[in-house]
C-alpha cells in the first residue's frame, strides 16, 4: 500500500542469505527469528493491495499487529478496503482482521505523526501460539546525532529477486531535521524518525528494528518515502500504541 503526499510513500519485504538490491539481504524468517513479520493485504473491487506488518502481541484468540495508518484509511479518512477484506499473512497462515485502531485524534493519515495503526486479527483456533516481535517505546529525543543503528525488515516488491521473500537492510535512524536536507525539521518533538533504508512501493507498514541486549525490538513503522532526499520516514512506537 502506498500514499501520496507532497512527496510519496510506502510499505513491506524479507527471506536465505543472498544479497539482493541496495543493501537488502534476503533472509530465512525461520532462521532469523523474523516470523512475526509479514504482509497486510486488502481486497477491493479495483484489485488487491499489500503493505507491511509485524505482530507485536497476542491473546489466546487474537493477534495484534502494527502497520501504517494509511494502509487502513486514506488521507481523507476513508477506509482503503472493507475490514472483512483485510488480512494478515505471516508465519505461514492468513488471519482475518476483525478490528483496526487508528489515531483517535485525527481523521487524516497524511500528517506523519498520525500515520499509525494497530490491527486485531482472529486466530484460526484459540490457544494457537504465534510469533511476536516485542515493541520498545522510542522517542526522537533518544536518537543520537550520528543516528541509531537499525534495520528494516520487509517483503519488497520492486525487484523480481525480492518478491515474496523476506529481506532486511541495516541503516541509520535520525531525529527529524537532522539529515536529508533537514527533512521534517518542523516535526521536531513528534514521534518520528528519518532513515536511509530502502523505502519503495509496498514498504508502508514494515517494521524498523533495533537490537537490545542481543534481542530484536520493534521501535517504528515505515510510512513514507521522500524520493528527492532518499529518506524513509518512520512513525516511532510510542504511548499512543500502548493505549490502543
Amino acid at each position: 500500500m502506498y500514499k501520496i503526499i507532497s512527496t510519496v510513500a510506502l510499505s513491506l519485504s524479507l527471506s536465505t542469505a543472498v544479497h539482493a538490491g541496495s543493501g537488502r539481504t534476503v533472509i530465512d524468517p525461520q532462521v532469523s527469528g523474523m516470523q512475526s513479520i509479514g504482509i497486510l493485504r486488502g481486497d477491493t473491487p479495483e484489485g488487491a493491495w499489500v503493505g507491511g506488518m509485524v505482530a507485536i502481541a497476542q491473546t489466546a484468540c487474537h493477534v495484534a499487529a502494527t502497520t501504517a495508518g494509511h494502509n487502513i484509511k486514506d488521507g481523507m479518512g476513508k477506509p482503503t478496503a472493507p475490514l472483512e477484506k483485510i488480512s494478515l499473512i505471516f508465519a505461514g497462515v492468513e488471519l482475518q482482521v476483525i478490528h483496526a485502531l487508528t489515531d483517535p485524534f485525527e481523521i487524516s493519515t497524511t500528517p506523519p505523526e498520525h500515520d499509525w495503526a494497530v490491527v486485531i486479527a482472529k486466530k484460526p483456533t484459540c490457544g494457537m501460539n504465534f510469533p511476536v516481535l516485542t515493541p520498545q517505546v522510542t522517542t526522537a529525543s533518544v536518537l543520537p546525532s550520528e543516528g541509531a543503528a537499525v534495520r528494516m525488515a520487509c517483503y519488497h516488491h520492486d525487484k523480481k529477486e525480492l518478491k515474496n521473500k523476506l529481506s532486511h537492510e541495516s541503516c541509520r535512524l535520525y531525529a527529524p531535521g537532522q539529515k536529508f536536507e533537514r527533512l521534517y525539521q518542523n516535526k521536531r518533538g513528534h514521534p518520528l524518525g528519518v532513515h536511509n533504508c530502502t523505502a519503495n512501493l509496498g514498504t508502508s507498514g514494515c517494521p524498523l528494528i533495533i537490537n537490545a541486549d542481543g534481542h530484536p525490538r520493534f521501535i517504528g513503522t515505515q510510512i513514507e518515502a521522500h524520493y528527492k532526499t532518499g529518506a524513509g520516514v518512520a512513525r516511532l512506537f510510542d504511548g499512543q500504541y500502548v493505549k490502543a
